[in-house]
């Protein structure tokens, strides 16, 4: 009897530790996800993967010439929160990669993706002005929970930029033919003077092509 008693205590112990390990919140930091992005961001680890509250986005940051006369495109992948969808503010708790190309060519959507290669490619700049010369290379955008977006247009002197992973997407959709991984590390300017590190980067998504 004792006997059964001690097994019965033994199997109430063993379910309540069970139930409570179901009960814990799984770690945010945790990539589980085929989609995401993670960087520590001036000094806090963060995470956005696309499950729970967050959605790989596949958009269009656009296209235009640059100082050079040379078209840029932009190719992207983001996460983001699914609520910042509906801010006018933009895509708060986001963020994202993209590869800056230039050319005097006009190329479709199949000929831009052609021009991404796995390799380390370092930084590019993204003209935002007509007046600016764009350069080829890695870009980065986070928004933060503020709404202010921070990129890598900026002096990288240490950082680096590594296309990873660069193959076809299963299930193709519109403009979506590819996935990308990436990993980075370097510096995130606010264009108000303020700058912060991003480091021990990694992202995997879409790939929108144009």
């Amino acid at each position: 009897m004792r006997t059964i008693i001690k097994y019965y205590h033994l199997l109430c112990l063993l379910a309540a530790v069970v139930f409570a390990g179901c009960g814990e919140d799984p770690d945010p930091n945790e990539i589980r996800a085929d989609m995401y992005f993670q960087a520590t961001i001036d000094g806090e680890l963060t995470t956005y993967q696309e499950e729970d509250e967050y959605i790989n986005i596949i958009g269009d940051w656009g296209q235009g010439s640059d100082a050079d006369g040379e078209n840029q495109y932009i190719p992207f992948t983001c996460v983001a929160n699914e609520a910042a969808l509906t801010q006018a503010g933009g895509n708060a708790r986001s963020g994202a990669i993209g590869i800056i190309l230039t050319t005097t060519d006009n190329l479709t959507a199949q000929q831009t993706g052609e021009q991404i290669v796995s390799a380390d490619i370092g930084f590019g700049l993204r003209s935002f002005d007509a007046a600016d010369a764009a350069t080829e290379g890695g870009f980065i955008s986070w928004v933060d929970e503020n709404g202010v977006e921070w990129t890598s247009n900026g002096t990288q002197d240490d950082g680096y930029f590594r296309i990873m992973e660069y193959t076809d997407l299963e299930a193709p959709a519109f403009f979506t033919h590819k996935v990308i991984a990436v990993e980075f590390s370097g510096k995130l300017y606010n264009g108000s003077g303020g700058v912060i590190d991003i480091e021990d980067g990694r992202c995997r998504g879409r790939l929108i092509q144009y």
